[in-house]
Parts: structure tokens; C-alpha cells; sequence
């Protein structure tokens, strides 16, 4: 799930924010996903990791 959704990030000037989850539970729907909270949980923990990483990046530069 987390490819599939991975150019859906809100962003401002100070970097980015963290994933849509509109379009998080849009793509779970198209995909027929049944355990949607436990997909959300996961995402949530990849979602804080890769954020740190992107800001730190985007800090980088």
C-alpha cells in the first residue's frame, strides 16, 4: 500500500507533512483492502519514518 500511495504527500514551504488520507483510503477502496484500520496503523508508522527522512533531506539542501 505504502508504493501505491507513495506521490501523495501534502507538503508546505517548511517541508513535507505527511500522506493525504483521503486519497490513503481512496487507493483502499480501489484495491478492495478489508482491514483498513490495520493497513492505517501500518502506514501511519512507515509515514513518521519516511517523514523524517524527506525533511531531513529537504533540510539538506
Amino acid at each position: 500500500m505504502f508504493l501505491r500511495i507513495q506521490t501523495q504527500w501534502r507538503t508546505s514551504f517548511g517541508g513535507f507533512i505527511g500522506l493525504d488520507y483521503t486519497a490513503v483510503f481512496e487507493t483502499m477502496k480501489l484495491y478492495d483492502i478489508n482491514d483498513k484500520r490495520g493497513v492505517f496503523e501500518d502506514l501511519l508508522i512507515m509515514e513518521q519514518a519516511a517523514l523524517s527522512v524527506l525533511n531531513k533531506s529537504a533540510g539538506d539542501t
